[in-house]
């Protein structure tokens, strides 16, 4: 089975590293590569940044974009 969740979320630019932090807080436990902030500065220089994770029962690719 295969399942597609989108979601949109909007951020004032001050609060951009605050979300970031917490984004990499969520995943520091998983298995795999580790997320660290220099994923999140490659959001703000190519404007896009994919992370993909195993959990053994479900793998998943995230996809964030900056939109505007």
């Amino acid at each position: 089975m295969k399942l597609r969740l989108i979601t949109e979320r909007e951020l004032r630019d001050k609060d951009y590293w605050l979300w970031a932090n917490e984004v990499i807080e969520n995943f520091k436990d998983r298995p795999g590569n580790p997320i660290e902030k220099k994923h999140f500065q490659e959001l703000i220089d190519t404007g896009r940044l994919v992370i993909s994770d195993d959990l053994g029962y479900t793998k998943v690719t995230t996809i964030y974009e900056i939109l505007k």
